[in-house]
């Protein structure tokens, strides 16, 4: 028998993931004793920092105060948190923001140990 093209197919509905709601994350700065500045990791680092050079996009560059085009380190980091969610964080370093210090050597070090 043909179907009725006037009625509108049914298409099942996705699956959807069983939600836990929103982590909250705990990212304010605090002041150490040497007097510099520090933030609490979002969470466990699950593997080695990836590094990669990269160029800065128009937006970023906007963003950064710096050219468009401009060489970038792009470090990219997975965390974990303590429910299981894990988390992606991207830090942008312009390279004649590390020039001579040690990110120029080692763009991979942890922000706090700058």
């Amino acid at each position: 028998m043909p179907k009725d093209s006037s009625k509108p197919a049914k298409v099942p509905a996705p699956a959807v993931r069983d939600a836990t709601g929103p982590t909250l994350l705990d990212r304010h700065i605090t002041r150490t004793t040497e007097g510099r500045y520090a933030t609490a990791p979002p969470g466990t680092p699950l593997e080695t920092p990836a590094v990669t050079r990269t160029h800065a996009d128009p937006v970023t560059a906007a963003q950064l105060d710096i050219e468009d085009g401009h060489p970038l380190f792009s470090i990219d980091r997975l965390y974990t948190t303590e429910a299981g969610h894990r988390i992606a964080h991207r830090l942008l370093i312009p390279f004649a923001a590390a020039s001579g210090t040690q990110l120029a050597d080692h763009p991979d070090t942890d922000p706090e140990h700058l």
